[in-house]
């Protein structure tokens, strides 16, 4: 069994982490901001280390077609991929 946990606090980039913290939680996100919460959690799923092992376990892969890594980076800034 795999325990994964993730949240906007583990977002290291200050402004990335001040900006996704401060979207309104009223269920009227507009589409640039659902793209980027998708993104974040996108991120964060791929540096989590329980969730790593649970691919690796799993002979897990991404999807032809899926969203790599690098290309994520595309909607945030170049800063919050880097780390």
């Amino acid at each position: 069994m795999f325990f994964i946990e993730v949240g906007f606090d583990q977002v290291k980039d200050d402004n990335l982490n001040e900006m996704l913290n401060s979207m309104p939680t009223t269920l009227e996100l507009d589409d640039n901001e659902i793209d980027q919460i998708i993104t974040a959690g996108r991120i964060l799923l791929r540096k989590e280390p329980s969730y790593m092992r649970f691919v690796e376990n799993n002979k897990g892969r991404l999807v032809d077609g899926a969203i790599a890594a690098d290309e994520i980076c595309r909607y945030l800034p170049q800063a919050a991929c880097a780390r």
